[in-house]
């Protein structure tokens, strides 16, 4: 269930074939969401005794989010931890991560992308 559409955008210097989607842009940060899939044969393996792997072939999405600072046009990988966060915001986002509490997803960086553009 989503009340908005998904944006897409080409950006080259993420990758210059494949689209990235968009959580929150603005005039400062833009965040960007980056998903590679790529396929995992099954790998089912049994010796008799043991037995390891997959007995069934897989796509596995790879995501990656990246943050743009639009005035100085810098582009940095961003990790889903607190600390990541305020390694790549600076310090602005002590006030929003200390009333924000919980699990960060797509719609946490959406309202920190928010909060950090006005």
């Amino acid at each position: 269930k989503q009340n908005q559409p998904e944006v897409f955008v080409l950006v080259p210097q993420i990758d210059p074939v494949h689209y990235v989607r968009v959580i929150a842009g603005g005039a400062k940060f833009r965040i960007y969401k980056f998903t590679k899939t790529h396929f995992v044969k099954n790998n089912y393996h049994t010796d008799g005794i043991a037995t390891t792997g997959n007995n069934y072939d897989e796509y596995v999405d790879d995501v990656t989010y990246y943050v743009l600072n639009v005035p100085n046009n810098q582009l940095k990988e961003l990790s889903l931890k607190k600390k990541a966060i305020k390694a790549v915001f600076g310090n602005g986002t002590d006030t929003y991560l200390s009333s924000n509490p919980g699990t960060i997803d797509d719609e946490y960086l959406k309202n920190l992308g928010d909060y950090m553009n006005q």
